[in-house]
């Protein structure tokens, strides 16, 4: 879905919840959501965001590139680590989503 349309599956989540709300993170909240899982689980099948398949989350913080903004991604997680990017692709991607974080 374009980022649009993700944005308001997160906001219609965090309608439906009590305190602390959904919402997209910044690109250091994924990061260590995605890392602290995988340290906690201890075990390489547990990768969150893996590249097998390749899969990113969207987050909020955005990516100037030729006059244009664009959604950082964080994702892609193997043992060569984490990657953080921005895909200069047209909006709609079979392997980009967004992840809902709630803040305790």
């Amino acid at each position: 879905e374009p980022y649009e349309v993700q944005q308001a599956l997160v906001a219609a989540q965090s309608s439906r919840v009590d305190d602390p709300p959904y919402a997209i993170p910044n690109v250091l909240e994924a990061a260590t959501v995605i890392l602290s899982h995988y340290v906690r689980s201890g075990e390489e099948r547990q990768r969150l965001y893996s590249d097998n398949p390749w899969t990113y989350t969207r987050c909020r913080d955005l990516v100037a590139w030729c006059g244009n903004n664009y959604s950082a991604l964080v994702g892609c997680f193997s043992s060569g680590g984490l990657y953080v990017d921005y895909r200069n692709y047209p909006d709609v991607s079979n392997y980009r989503g967004v992840a809902g974080l709630r803040k305790f």
